[in-house]
Protein backbone atom coordinates (compact mmCIF):
# COMPACT_ATOMS: atom_id res chain seq x y z
CA UNK A 1 0.00 0.00 0.00
CA UNK A 2 1.24 3.47 -0.85
CA UNK A 3 2.30 5.53 2.23
CA UNK A 4 -0.21 8.30 1.43
CA UNK A 5 -2.97 5.68 1.27
CA UNK A 6 -2.05 4.48 4.75
CA UNK A 7 -2.12 8.04 6.09
CA UNK A 8 -5.41 8.79 4.29
CA UNK A 9 -6.98 5.67 5.81
CA UNK A 10 -5.74 6.55 9.28
CA UNK A 11 -7.24 10.04 9.09
CA UNK A 12 -10.50 8.91 7.47
CA UNK A 13 -11.02 6.16 10.02
CA UNK A 14 -10.12 8.43 12.92
CA UNK A 15 -12.59 11.10 11.78
CA UNK A 16 -15.48 9.04 10.38
CA UNK A 17 -15.56 5.59 11.97
CA UNK A 18 -18.47 5.62 14.42
CA UNK A 19 -19.84 8.94 13.10
CA UNK A 20 -23.32 9.33 11.62
CA UNK A 21 -24.58 11.05 8.50
CA UNK A 22 -25.81 14.43 9.71
CA UNK A 23 -26.84 15.87 6.35
CA UNK A 24 -26.47 15.43 2.62
CA UNK A 25 -27.23 17.38 -0.50
CA UNK A 26 -25.81 19.66 -3.15
CA UNK A 27 -23.46 22.50 -2.30
CA UNK A 28 -22.05 24.64 -5.11
CA UNK A 29 -23.07 21.89 -7.58
CA UNK A 30 -21.14 19.20 -5.67
CA UNK A 31 -22.73 16.30 -3.85
CA UNK A 32 -21.90 16.42 -0.15
CA UNK A 33 -22.20 14.07 2.81
CA UNK A 34 -21.67 15.59 6.25
CA UNK A 35 -20.93 13.36 9.22
CA UNK A 36 -21.10 14.20 12.91
CA UNK A 37 -18.74 12.40 15.24
CA UNK A 38 -19.14 11.62 18.94
CA UNK A 39 -17.49 14.97 19.82
CA UNK A 40 -20.13 16.85 17.79
CA UNK A 41 -17.52 17.80 15.16
CA UNK A 42 -18.64 17.81 11.53
CA UNK A 43 -16.71 16.29 8.64
CA UNK A 44 -17.80 16.78 5.03
CA UNK A 45 -17.04 14.68 1.98
CA UNK A 46 -17.30 16.64 -1.28
CA UNK A 47 -18.05 14.33 -4.20
CA UNK A 48 -17.27 14.91 -7.88
CA UNK A 49 -17.19 11.31 -9.08
CA UNK A 50 -19.30 8.26 -9.81
CA UNK A 51 -21.28 7.04 -6.79
CA UNK A 52 -22.23 3.36 -6.70
CA UNK A 53 -23.64 0.82 -4.27
CA UNK A 54 -23.91 -2.95 -4.60
CA UNK A 55 -26.27 -3.16 -1.63
CA UNK A 56 -28.85 -0.59 -2.75
CA UNK A 57 -30.36 -0.93 -6.25
CA UNK A 58 -30.75 2.79 -6.94
CA UNK A 59 -29.17 2.40 -10.38
CA UNK A 60 -32.29 0.52 -11.57
CA UNK A 61 -34.47 3.59 -11.09
CA UNK A 62 -34.98 6.07 -13.91
CA UNK A 63 -33.06 8.91 -12.26
CA UNK A 64 -30.12 11.03 -13.33
CA UNK A 65 -26.81 10.47 -11.49
CA UNK A 66 -27.41 13.27 -9.00
CA UNK A 67 -30.96 12.18 -8.17
CA UNK A 68 -29.86 8.57 -7.76
CA UNK A 69 -26.99 9.59 -5.44
CA UNK A 70 -29.28 11.76 -3.32
CA UNK A 71 -31.73 8.86 -2.98
CA UNK A 72 -28.85 6.61 -1.92
CA UNK A 73 -27.64 9.21 0.60
CA UNK A 74 -31.16 9.42 2.02
CA UNK A 75 -30.97 5.67 2.76
CA UNK A 76 -27.96 6.30 5.05
CA UNK A 77 -29.18 9.52 6.68
CA UNK A 78 -28.58 9.32 10.45
CA UNK A 79 -26.86 5.93 10.02
CA UNK A 80 -23.53 5.10 11.64
CA UNK A 81 -20.31 4.41 9.74
CA UNK A 82 -19.15 0.90 10.71
CA UNK A 83 -16.31 0.55 8.19
CA UNK A 84 -14.48 2.95 5.89
CA UNK A 85 -11.40 2.65 3.71
CA UNK A 86 -9.75 4.01 0.61
CA UNK A 87 -7.30 2.26 -1.69
CA UNK A 88 -4.26 3.13 -3.78
CA UNK A 89 -6.57 4.01 -6.72
CA UNK A 90 -8.36 6.59 -4.49
CA UNK A 91 -11.65 4.69 -4.41
CA UNK A 92 -13.47 5.27 -1.12
CA UNK A 93 -15.80 2.67 0.40
CA UNK A 94 -18.11 3.41 3.32
CA UNK A 95 -20.25 0.79 5.08
CA UNK A 96 -23.14 1.82 7.31
CA UNK A 97 -24.91 0.07 10.18
CA UNK A 98 -27.95 -0.65 7.98
CA UNK A 99 -25.81 -2.74 5.60
CA UNK A 100 -25.52 -0.14 2.83
CA UNK A 101 -22.10 0.19 1.16
CA UNK A 102 -21.28 3.29 -0.88
CA UNK A 103 -18.34 3.58 -3.27
CA UNK A 104 -16.83 6.80 -4.62
CA UNK A 105 -14.75 6.07 -7.72
CA UNK A 106 -11.14 7.17 -7.55
CA UNK A 107 -10.78 6.79 -11.31
CA UNK A 108 -14.05 8.09 -12.74
CA UNK A 109 -14.67 7.56 -16.45
CA UNK A 110 -14.70 11.31 -16.94
CA UNK A 111 -11.06 12.32 -16.65
CA UNK A 112 -11.97 15.97 -16.05
CA UNK A 113 -12.88 14.92 -12.50
CA UNK A 114 -9.32 15.44 -11.27
CA UNK A 115 -10.35 15.50 -7.60
CA UNK A 116 -13.00 12.77 -7.35
CA UNK A 117 -13.70 13.32 -3.66
CA UNK A 118 -12.29 15.15 -0.69
CA UNK A 119 -12.79 15.15 3.05
CA UNK A 120 -12.67 18.37 5.01
CA UNK A 121 -12.89 18.65 8.75
CA UNK A 122 -12.53 21.37 11.35
CA UNK A 123 -12.30 20.60 15.02
CA UNK A 124 -10.62 21.82 18.17
CA UNK A 125 -8.69 24.57 16.37
CA UNK A 126 -7.23 22.00 13.94
CA UNK A 127 -8.22 21.25 10.38
CA UNK A 128 -7.56 18.27 8.18
CA UNK A 129 -8.20 17.74 4.51
CA UNK A 130 -7.74 14.78 2.21
CA UNK A 131 -8.07 15.30 -1.51
CA UNK A 132 -8.25 12.16 -3.65
CA UNK A 133 -6.60 12.55 -7.04
CA UNK A 134 -7.87 10.98 -10.27
CA UNK A 135 -6.37 7.54 -10.73
CA UNK A 136 -4.88 7.32 -7.27
CA UNK A 137 -3.00 9.19 -4.63
CA UNK A 138 -3.91 11.78 -2.05
CA UNK A 139 -3.07 15.32 -1.10
CA UNK A 140 -3.21 15.52 2.69
CA UNK A 141 -3.25 18.53 5.01
CA UNK A 142 -3.34 17.49 8.64
CA UNK A 143 -3.80 19.31 11.90
CA UNK A 144 -3.27 22.97 11.03
CA UNK A 145 -3.33 25.06 14.18
CA UNK A 146 -3.91 28.44 12.48
CA UNK A 147 -7.69 28.17 12.20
Amino acid sequence: MHPNTELANRIIQEKLLGSTVESFGLTHQFLTLTFRDKNADDHTIWIDTEVTSKSYPFQELNLDETGAALLLFNSVNLKEVVAIQCNDEATLEIQFDNGIHIFFAGSPAEESMIEPWSLGTEMSNAASSIIATHGGGYIIFEGRQDM
